[in-house]
């Protein structure tokens, strides 16, 4: 097998992986999304709480908006895969908190970010997984590096909201 991802034994062009990405954004949710999430929600939470506990209100408001929508289509269907990804969105909205804070409160970085987490699954679904068959590994490991870099997040906002006060956002 060549280095090159393939489907349905062709090579995939760099003018679709741009294609998915820009469509990703607009129809994928990110665009809609963060525009409340990190362009609204946030900075209102911010004003009255530290930058960790605010991330955790957005992301368990980012994780039961997509609750109704998981469940009309069955992607989650156990409690152990609605925990799973409880923790998977706190978890990635300590990193976007991290980004909104850190790029002088961006929502196009927030929305960049967020195209850019899906993207990633996009190209594990067609290249990662189809190599690897029923593996876990590829789940296992993107798990693993959204917990840590979480983690992460979560310490340098701990550091950073002792440091100095939030940032005042309209």
């Amino acid at each position: 097998m060549t280095g090159s991802l393939k489907r349905n034994d062709q090579p995939i062009s760099a003018m679709h992986f741009g294609t998915v990405f820009f469509a990703m954004a607009i129809f994928d949710g990110p665009l809609g999304e963060e525009v409340g999430w990190r362009g609204f929600l946030l900075p209102q939470l911010l004003r009255k709480m530290g930058p960790i506990a605010a991330s955790i209100v957005v992301g368990s408001v980012w994780w039961l908006w997509h609750v109704p929508l998981y469940l009309a289509d069955g992607r989650i269907s156990t409690t152990g895969e609605w925990i799973h990804f409880l923790i998977e969105t706190l978890a990635l909205s300590m990193i976007f908190t991290w980004f909104f804070l850190r790029s002088g409160s961006s929502t196009l970085m927030a929305i960049i970010l967020h195209t850019t987490f899906n993207y990633a699954i996009y190209l594990l679904l067609i290249s990662i997984w189809q190599r690897v068959g029923n593996s876990m590994i590829p789940h296992y490991t993107h798990n693993a590096i959204v917990l840590i870099c979480g983690a992460v997040a979560a310490i340098s906002l701990a550091r950073r909201s002792r440091q100095t006060p939030a940032p005042s956002v309209l």
